[in-house]
């Protein structure tokens, strides 16, 4: 958590001037020190490690990378900093990568410039800094699905759980229906099921119930992997994991658990909160 005396740092990525020049004259405006800016992805992974500003916010679509990027870079390193992730993109593939990369929220760039300091104000206090309208996709409609996240997953049928796994990773119909070699219809009509027997409404709130199960887990997932009982035949899995868990070179344990505590809380404000 910040020490409240101290003043508040910020670090901002975006490609276009005019949007960086506006965010710093709105933060510094209230007190809140930008120490750096840039336009580069590459750029921005390396200094605001160097900078260790409280918070960063990092547009999600660059010439040279990515905001989640940046984001998964940063927290390798340093898991103090608190990344928010700014777009102008909409629905749930975004919102997922966010929660995927680490990120403390999502900044949407059609929001008044009220609601983009109010988000940046709730990410340097330690807490979920989500658009309105990323909320809302993330909000239980019909309620949340029975038991733990481990048996969620396993209650689903072989092709479902590769499914939902592929889900979890952020992929679209489209993306999944090419890996697994299946109609795009088949695909949704699949996702389609999987909702109605989770009894849940959104494909983000299945994202990450799978991932929360993939880690709820932990080791016995490489386990029910190599007997057959979790499909992972182009390594989907590992990949979440990885997201979720960044573990250390003998890779038997996170290099930070408050990293990894981050996520799953990122991830029960938004989907497994009550409705």
């Amino acid at each position: 958590m910040v020490d409240p005396v101290v003043q508040h740092q910020v670090y901002l990525l975006d490609d276009h001037e005019v949007v960086r020049r506006g965010l710093e004259h709105l933060l510094e405006g209230d007190g809140v020190r930008v120490i750096g800016s840039s336009g580069s992805a590459r750029e921005a992974g390396r200094m605001v490690v160097v900078l260790q500003p409280h918070a960063a916010v990092l547009d999600d679509r660059l010439p040279d990378g990515f905001g989640t990027g940046v984001c998964n870079t940063v927290g390798l390193i340093d898991t103090s900093i608190h990344c928010v992730i700014l777009t102008d993109e909409e629905g749930e593939g975004v919102l997922v990568e966010s929660m995927l990369s680490g990120a403390w929220g999502c900044l949407a760039k059609g929001d008044s410039a009220v609601e983009h300091l109010r988000l940046v104000r709730l990410a340097l206090s330690g807490h979920p800094a989500y658009s309105r309208d990323f909320e809302s996709l993330g909000r239980p409609v019909r309620g949340d699905a029975p038991g733990s996240p481990e048996s969620v997953l396993l209650s689903l049928t072989r092709q479902e759980r590769r499914v939902a796994i592929h889900v979890a990773a952020g992929m679209t119909n489209r993306q999944i229906a090419h890996e697994m070699v299946l109609a795009e219809k088949t695909v949704k009509n699949t996702v389609s099921a999987i909702l109605a027997k989770l009894d849940m409404a959104r494909r983000t709130q299945l994202a990450v119930i799978i991932a929360l199960a993939l880690d709820e887990m932990g080791g016995r997932a490489a386990y029910l992997v190599a007997h057959g009982v979790l499909p992972d035949e182009d390594g989907t899995i590992s990949r979440i994991i990885a997201g979720l868990m960044r573990s250390d070179p003998g890779g038997l344990r996170p290099t930070s658990a408050d990293r990894l505590t981050q996520t799953l809380r990122l991830a029960e404000a938004l989907v497994l909160r009550p409705s």
